[in-house]
């Protein structure tokens, strides 16, 4: 957008903020949900196509499995990587939230997803590890 409209925007952001900080704070909810693609497709007044179910379920999926790989960063005491993986995450989703809020759309977190697929493999490749039978250990004595 051009830097007038965004200024426009972000005025009355805080406008609204200002005048009604409870309500914002209240609709936080509604805009992470928004944001992560994890709304029910009547919310968004679409069609609840079986296709619209199964792009909210895949989204579902996506979120829980870049969980899963934050969590397994933090257990193996990864901290760099979850460091600037929560840090630019964090960031872009709050700054998001505080700036359009409830009416967001799934396109704003286009810059998270790549994010979201390389702690969904780290997730996923920690889990089938540590699932995996370990072999015999060899006695060396003998």
């Amino acid at each position: 957008a051009l830097p007038e409209v965004e200024d426009a925007l972000y005025a009355v952001s805080f406008e609204v903020f200002r005048a009604h900080p409870t309500y914002y704070v209240a609709t936080l909810g509604v805009g992470f949900v928004r944001m992560f693609g994890i709304d029910p497709p009547f919310m968004r007044g679409d069609a609840a196509t079986v296709w619209a179910w199964l792009l909210v379920g895949w989204n579902v999926c996506v979120l829980l499995g870049a969980l899963v790989g934050l969590v397994q960063l933090a257990r193996h005491h990864r901290w760099r990587v979850f460091g600037w993986v929560f840090l630019i995450g964090g960031y872009y989703t709050a700054g998001t939230l505080i700036a359009k809020n409830a009416a967001l759309v799934g396109r704003e977190r286009a810059i998270l997803l790549p994010f979201m697929f390389i702690l969904l493999a780290y997730g996923l490749g920690s889990v089938r590890m540590a699932n995996r039978p370990t072999p015999p250990r060899e006695n060396s004595l003998t």
